[in-house]
């Protein structure tokens, strides 16, 4: 739900009956679309986004935080669309509601002795502000006793985050997690994602596109698991994994285009959106750059794609964000400009349909319209960067977002 970028070291606490054998497997197949408790929590999604469109934010914080409180504690198959109700939950609270809103919130209407999707959203918020290092840690022992709760869709989120290499940057810390997640919960989206983290592994912007396929495929490697230890991957991981095998093997020819490039074909021609996701993600920054106009191409048109779901959210961020290198390089450069303008108005039209655990899509959405903002004023395109600032302000009354925005619009249009 809300991600750090501190390193923590592993807590002796955590070495102290960890339960992932004694906990038995849940059944997790997929709630029908019509399923009373998965409409309840996605109906409750839409009406905390209107409100949160209203300028309602404590309405919309009270319709998502009893939304968690209402998912039946015994069906762990709704984990993955309780974690997308905690992901908005999370960018409300921390980068929507003005901050003493959000903390007077967390503490005043937050009861966490009572509700345990209380305490673990409220401490999964904690973790994630930036605190000193010995709050961070007393927080995150507390958190890691809901990994024993009988609670399952609580235990199944919070064993996800204790996985993720963004909280915690130790990896057998997060190998232990990602290992009783994986065992106690095969089927989850959010099993899943985890088992991918580590493709990101070593991962250096700074690396050539050659090197990052071997440490991916290294990760893969890594991460295939012994016969005693199957991982539990889905077809689309599975071929994720053959394409980065593939792409580390593959000539430097495919660099320049000159050649195959199977991750890069991964982000237009993988028939799950995850893999074209997940594919996209590992190509981003100034690795995937060197992929040059074919990278481009790429993600352009998965981002005209219309089908709703995060790879092509990811796409359009990541057009903005070749358009603002564009303007750093040549603010005159017309095409840049126009490319950044239509992009942020894409964005800007840009609903949030699908979640991925892999990333809060209300936040990257957000910051990519505000980034194309700035780079826009930077590049002296004033009206056009006043239109992306007035428009964000719009879609987030009442908001610290808002205010940002509207202390850039005294200065554009004075």
């Amino acid at each position: 739900m809300c991600r750090i970028l501190h390193r923590i070291p592993a807590i002796p606490l955590l070495l102290l009956g960890l339960l992932a054998s004694s906990i038995a497997v849940s059944a997790q197949t997929p709630p029908a679309p019509d399923d009373p408790a998965l409409v309840a929590l996605l109906d409750a999604r839409a009406s905390a986004e209107s409100l949160i469109a209203q300028g309602d934010l404590q309405g919309a914080a009270g319709v998502l935080v009893q939304s968690l409180r209402d998912v039946p504690p015994t069906r762990s198959e709704l984990a993955d669309a309780t974690y997308g109700n905690g992901q908005l939950a999370s960018f409300l609270f921390l980068h929507v509601m003005r901050e003493a809103d959000a903390y007077a919130y967390l503490e005043g209407q937050i009861d966490p002795d009572a509700y345990p999707t209380d305490r673990m959203l409220k401490l999964l918020c904690y973790i994630a502000v930036g605190l000193a290092k010995e709050d961070k840690e007393h927080f995150t022992r507390e958190i890691t006793y809901l990994t024993e709760t009988d609670h399952k869709v609580v235990r199944a989120i919070v064993l996800y985050n204790l996985s993720m290499p963004y909280f915690y940057r130790n990896d057998a810390f997060n190998e232990q997690y990602r290992k009783m997640l994986a065992a106690d919960y095969p089927d989850l989206e959010l099993t899943q994602v985890s088992l991918n983290l580590p493709l990101y592994e070593d991962k250096d912007t700074d690396m050539p596109t050659s090197a990052v396929s071997a440490a991916a495929a290294s990760a893969v490697a890594k991460g295939s698991g012994q016969p005693s230890e199957p991982r539990p991957y889905k077809p689309w991981s599975v071929s994720l994994r053959d394409r980065i095998r593939n792409s580390a093997n593959v000539s430097k020819a495919a660099e320049t285009g000159a050649g195959p490039d199977p991750l890069l074909d991964g982000v237009t021609q993988a028939q799950d959106w995850r893999e074209r996701h997940f594919s996209l993600l590992l190509l981003k920054g100034a690795a995937g750059e060197l992929r040059g106009e074919n990278m481009r191409a790429a993600a352009r048109a998965l981002a005209h794609r219309t089908d709703g779901t995060p790879d092509v959210v990811q796409a359009r961020i990541y057009m903005v964000s070749r358009a603002r290198g564009d303007l750093v390089a040549d603010g005159a450069d017309q095409r840049a400009r126009a490319e950044c303008v239509l992009w942020a108005r894409t964005l800007l039209d840009t609903a949030i349909e699908v979640t991925t655990p892999e990333r809060v899509l209300w936040g990257a959405r957000m910051r990519a319209i505000k980034g194309a903002a700035e780079s826009l004023e930077a590049a002296g395109h004033v009206e056009e960067a006043a239109d992306t600032c007035a428009a964000l302000a719009e879609q987030f009354p009442n908001s610290k977002i808002a205010d940002a925005c509207e202390a850039r619009l005294s200065i554009l249009r004075p």
